[in-house]
């Protein structure tokens, strides 16, 4: 049975929730940057393949400039080519990596460090749909390379309200599947749990639903709900107490 508990951990905005914050409101004078801040909480499991649920604050500093960068809390995304609906951009952002008190779980497992992230995004945009594929490598902490294969599809309902929903295959190499799900031996002497092998591979299936009101003047309302389902090595791991990992999220921001 899920437990809920309120940590002090910020969660991180998506590639699709964003967009749709920096999205400026009906009737603003163009002008090449936007800033949005502002302030929520979210919802999600202790750790990725957790049982138990915590609540954490979700912080809102997202600044954008023209059509091209985007800088948030999860890092910041630059385009560096485009060829009319094709666009590849350079991203740089961040792994938070676990501990081992995040959950009596991962007891005597260690902590997996944080590490900075560097990487790709290919992007084809026939509107109202996106298709993307983004490369991302940790520089240090697991030091593992992650990929994720989505489409989003975007609909403005009306001048207050704007829809996405999402799908995406989260793909990772031996060094993140081995650092997050796999156990050593001298893990297992420390934890209890069996020896595990996680190998590279298809992670996680996720699904995910935003909303953006406009609630007047520059004040946005913004909410989510998402599911992330773990497959393959990942959802066989002892490490992992549930393979449905649900999330939401609700928060309020101004736009400058």
């Amino acid at each position: 049975m899920r437990r809920l508990a309120f940590r002090n951990r910020p969660l991180l905005l998506t590639a699709p929730t964003l967009a749709l914050l920096s999205l400026a409101p009906a009737g603003a004078d163009a002008r090449d940057w936007s800033l949005v801040l502002g302030a929520g909480a979210g919802l999600a499991p202790e750790y990725e393949g957790g049982e138990d649920l915590e609540v954490s604050p979700l912080p809102l500093v997202i600044f954008t400039w023209q059509d091209w960068l985007t800088v948030s809390p999860g890092g910041a995304e630059a385009r560096v080519a485009r060829w009319g609906r094709l666009s590849v951009s350079g991203r740089l952002g961040y792994e938070g990596g676990r501990d081992q008190d995040d959950a009596d779980r991962l007891k005597g497992l260690g902590d997996v460090d944080g590490a900075a992230t560097a990487g790709l995004k290919l992007a084809w945009t026939p509107e109202p749909f996106e298709v993307y594929l983004t490369v991302d490598r940790a520089l240090g902490g697991s030091d593992g390379l992650t990929g994720k294969l989505g489409l989003d599809y975007t609909a403005k309902v009306s001048d207050r309200l704007t829809l996405t929903a999402g799908i995406a295959a989260v793909m990772a190499d031996d060094e993140h599947m081995q650092s997050y799900f796999g156990i050593t031996p001298r893990q297992s002497a420390a934890s209890g749990l069996a020896r595990y092998d996680a190998e590279a591979g298809l992670k996680r299936v996720e699904f995910e639903t935003t909303a953006t009101w406009m609630i007047g003047g520059n004040w946005m309302l913004f909410g989510s709900a998402g599911v992330g389902v773990l497959t393959g090595d990942a959802a066989d791991s002892p490490v992992v107490e549930e393979k449905v990992q649900p999330r939401l999220s609700l928060a309020l921001g101004y736009r400058f």
